[in-house]
């Protein structure tokens, strides 16, 4: 009993035979050819940047980094174009020689998104520093020159003043 179960069980797991091919002539009928669903665009991210009053920096970088990192430099426009982008948080950075770095967060989700970013201008960069005047240290000074070093004696005052006065 427990064979014949067995049996039916493997049978029934094994793929069934194919169909013979019609014996009319008839060509065989084509393979159902796949459906090809658009992939989608992804998503887009478009950066406008500015100064301050408005005119469009050209030439700043720009990179955004996030679930895909992308860089690219603004246009005459002062925009920056980044396609196929997965959706989610990004920190968008906009860097340039004139410009004080600015960074973003941006949240992507299924849409196109455009953000702004308007930049401060740099501070002028620091002169560069006056060449300091060399000084010279100050020259040793001189060695008293003294004779040949004795023997220390120990002299009491009134033999000292003697001595001094006697001369």
């Amino acid at each position: 009993m427990f064979s014949l179960l067995l049996a039916l069980f493997v049978a029934a797991q094994q793929p069934a035979p194919s169909a013979p091919p019609p014996a009319t002539g008839q060509p065989l009928p084509a393979a159902a050819a796949p459906v090809r669903r658009p992939t989608p665009a992804g998503n887009t991210l478009q950066v406008r940047v500015t100064d301050r009053s408005g005119a469009p920096a050209v030439g700043v970088a720009v990179s955004a980094e996030g679930p895909v990192r992308r860089d690219g430099v603004t246009d005459a426009s002062g925009a920056a174009l980044f396609r196929t982008m997965s959706a989610g948080t990004y920190r968008v950075r906009a860097e340039g020689e004139r410009f004080v770095t600015f960074e973003k967060e941006v949240v992507l989700r299924t849409a196109p998104v455009t953000t702004e970013m308007a930049l401060s201008a740099a501070p002028p960069p620091p002169p560069p520093p006056a060449a300091e005047p060399v000084v010279m240290p100050p020259a040793p000074a001189p060695v008293a020159v003294t004779g040949p070093a004795g023997e220390p004696r120990t002299l009491s005052i009134p033999d000292m003043a003697e001595r001094s006065l006697s001369g």
